[in-house]
């Protein structure tokens, strides 16, 4: 079993975010074990969906699914990307914001979105992340306008940010401030969740907290399909249920047989390139788009013995067979 290390991560590079962002300002419920968003892997029929913008046709990827890549080869990393046919790009490391956009976009991609760290928003930072003395929030939103960014989110909150509900009435009154500052400043502000937020607290679960609280005209929501599965509950319920508060879906596929987890310690082979799982891809698009959602990025946080560009190939390719 192996944690995901996203949440290390995005400590480690929060203090380097300071420096390269304002260097880009300056130069510019289940039923039988089963929900109803899974499947048996199967060939699914192509289904037209109403919604005016086809995310087959603006396929986006969330770029931690090549985090290790990236830290070798940025530009080479991005035009292969470039190359299988994506289009809208989420960013996952402010720290390398200024290079990163710049390269997205003279391939002719679009850098759509960025992660951040939690501490811009709670204040709560390790000891060795946090930023430099008058590094804040309102200059990383000019950094992310400035290099053509207008949608930043929480992607994580961190154990010691959230160990009661109150920890997240809390976190909901500073997402809601951080949501009108972003708004003020043309960027829409969100939250991705894992499946911590779904484990039941005192007759409720957090994510019912924070979807209770947050503002949905000043904090947005981007679903992560996986995680939500992983926890026991139905995304398209989900989405369903939040409508046009969802700005955008991480479209990532489960294996058949991983159990309930709230702590982030699934195996690495859980996480299934789009089609090779067992969610129902095509219902969950098809709700998305019904609900609004503007963004698709597809995500797979590990592979394993696998090639991490077969498998987005692979996950592109489902995309255009689904024609959603």
């Amino acid at each position: 079993m192996t944690k995901i290390s996203r949440a290390k991560f995005l400590r480690k590079t929060s203090q380097l975010a300071a420096g390269t962002c304002l260097l880009g300002f300056a130069a510019c419920s289940q039923k039988d074990g089963k929900s109803d968003s899974q499947k048996t892997v199967m060939q699914e029929p192509v289904l037209e969906a109403e919604h005016e913008v086809l995310f087959k046709d603006n396929v986006g990827l969330q770029l931690y699914t090549l985090r290790e890549q990236l830290s070798k080869d940025r530009k080479a990393t991005l035009t292969r990307v470039a190359e299988i046919g994506f289009k809208q790009i989420e960013l996952y490391d402010t720290a390398t914001m200024q290079e990163t956009a710049s390269i997205i976009k003279d391939l002719g991609m679009t850098p759509a979105a960025t992660h951040i760290p939690s501490g811009y928003v709670t204040d709560k930072w390790a000891a060795d992340s946090k930023p430099a003395a008058g590094d804040n929030f309102e200059k990383l939103l000019e950094a992310c306008a400035a290099n053509g960014i207008f949608n930043a989110g929480v992607a994580f909150l961190a154990p010691e940010e959230r160990t009661s509900l109150s920890d997240y009435h809390r976190f909901s009154e500073l997402a809601n401030k951080a949501g009108e500052k972003a708004k003020s400043m043309g960027v829409q502000f969100y939250y991705h969740n894992h499946s911590f937020e779904f484990e039941p607290m005192n007759g409720t679960t957090p994510f019912e907290v924070l979807t209770g609280a947050l503002d949905p005209q000043l904090v947005k929501l981007e679903l992560d399909i996986f995680w939500i599965a992983v926890s026991g509950n139905d995304p398209i319920s989900w989405i369903n249920k939040l409508g046009d508060q969802v700005l955008a879906i991480h479209i990532k596929d489960l294996k058949e047989g991983v159990p309930q987890d709230f702590k982030l310690q699934v195996p690495n082979d859980a996480f299934k390139p789009v089609g090779q799982g067992i969610l129902d891809m095509r219902s969950i698009l098809k709700a998305a788009h019904e609900a609004g959602v503007k963004y698709g990025f597809v995500e797979q946080d590990q592979h394993g013995q696998t090639d991490p560009f077969d498998n987005l190939k692979a996950s592109y390719q489902k995309l255009q067979e689904l024609g959603l």
